[in-house]
């Protein structure tokens, strides 16, 4: 039997109070981003955190105030507060992906050649990773799957009927984050929302 003797990583989670909705991060001490959830309720952001690093062994989670020096990682904390409520303005952010399939970071790639004020369909995804239209519901999951939330922005990506289609952290949100980013030009591609934007 082998035995790893690779070192846990240190990561460090904090809840972001923000309006409209709430976010729940988790960085090293250095600033570098490794999760974001969005939620209305700290409680549940708290759970889905458990949940999603249940499986991700090698990451030690502490709550962020046992930072002896938490400036770098308090500055992305704040740019994050900053791009929840006013997502037009760009935030840098130094990403680490540990979630997911290849395939996934594949998508999640591609998600974020998406620039702010723009959407793209499920099957332009497809087509720009030279899959088939057909692998538009395996876009849809990888989206789902994302675990860095606005920053690989999967609320960028929309039904071929321009149909706000399922988003992990709602449908509202998506609509606020989608409304603010493209503001007039929310009309001109047509985007339709049931009356959620």
């Amino acid at each position: 039997m082998k035995v790893s003797n690779s070192p846990r990583k240190h990561l460090y989670y904090t809840s972001v109070f923000a309006t409209p909705v709430n976010a729940l991060l988790v960085v090293d001490p250095e600033g570098k981003l490794y999760y974001a959830s969005l939620g209305q309720n700290i409680t549940n952001l708290q759970n889905l955190l458990v949940k999603d690093f249940q499986h991700q062994k090698h990451v030690q989670l502490k709550p962020l105030s046992t930072i002896h020096d938490k400036c770098k990682a308090t500055e992305t904390v704040e740019r994050f507060k900053q791009l929840i409520e006013d997502p037009r303005k760009p935030q840098e952010f130094t990403i680490e992906i540990i979630f997911g399939t290849r395939l996934q970071r594949r998508i999640w790639q591609e998600l974020m050649k998406i620039p702010i004020g723009e959407v793209k369909t499920y099957t332009q995804i497809a087509d720009g990773l030279n899959l088939s239209g057909k692998y538009a519901r395996v876009i849809g999951a990888g989206c789902s799957s994302n675990r860095i939330a606005i920053v690989v922005p999967c609320h960028r990506v929309v039904g071929s009927d321009k149909q706000l289609t399922g988003y992990r952290y709602g449908k509202d949100t998506k609509a606020y984050l989608l409304k603010h980013e493209l503001g007039d030009k929310l009309l001109e591609i047509g985007l339709a929302s049931d009356g959620a934007l």
